[in-house]
């Protein structure tokens, strides 16, 4: 078996393809094609052949792990997911995950705490929600709830609530007593609060016109 033509590719600085005995057979980086050696006219064996198409694989996996990790942090699970995707084998996503994390460019801690400060600072919602969007990304359940705990206390899951209802106030212009106290009701759960959360948001919404029906239709109800 001869390499008969090495090309680089278009577009792409480091990354060459490899033709053995007229036919294009894989792309590797510039970094494998200096560590095997390899030029126009070598001869391999087909165990070198077979060793350099493993290399090539592992190498576009690296390259597609960290051009994933470009956009933003990334939880383990969605690495190893999006790897999976692209149709590599486990046997070389995991050292290369193994690999990143020790690193630190694959941090579960780290994705989660920054995650969690996005989605509170941009996108209000309470602990339940949070901890269901954490745990969707592979975030284990006990390392969700510590890292709300951390970052969420009660009162700022209060603010967030208030903030919500301030927010979209104009959906609930046409409701009056307890079907308004319904609809608010309704609309902070599905937004992932709790029972308790939810009164203490709207006992603090009574300087909100639409709102005031609210805390004497709750102390009706809960007689």
């Amino acid at each position: 078996m001869i390499i008969t033509k090495i090309q680089k590719q278009k577009g792409k600085k480091n990354r060459y393809n490899i033709f053995i005995d007229g036919k294009e057979q894989f792309s590797i980086s510039d970094a494998v094609l200096i560590e095997n050696g390899l030029i126009e006219g070598k001869e391999i064996t087909i165990q070198e052949f077979e060793n350099l198409k493993k290399e090539a694989v592992k190498s576009n996996c690296e390259e597609c792990l960290l051009s994933y990790l470009d956009y933003r942090m990334r939880s383990e699970r969605e690495i190893f997911n999006h790897l999976r995707k692209k149709g590599y084998p486990i046997y070389i996503i995991m050292p290369l995950i193994q690999k990143y994390k020790k690193y630190g460019y694959i941090n579960d801690m780290q994705f989660a705490k920054k995650y969690l400060e996005d989605l509170i600072n941009f996108h209000a919602q309470g602990k339940f929600m949070l901890k269901y969007k954490l745990q969707s990304k592979g975030i284990s359940k006990d390392l969700a709830e510590h890292t709300i705990d951390e970052i969420l206390s009660p009162e700022k899951e209060i603010e967030l609530a208030i903030t919500l209802l301030k927010k979209n106030e104009y959906k609930f212009k046409k409701f009056k007593g307890k079907e308004l106290y319904s609809k608010v009701y309704a609309f902070l759960r599905r937004k992932g609060f709790s029972n308790d959360i939810i009164r203490e948001a709207i006992e603090h919404t009574t300087e909100i016109t639409n709102y005031k029906y609210l805390i004497s239709n709750k102390m009706s109800d809960d007689k």
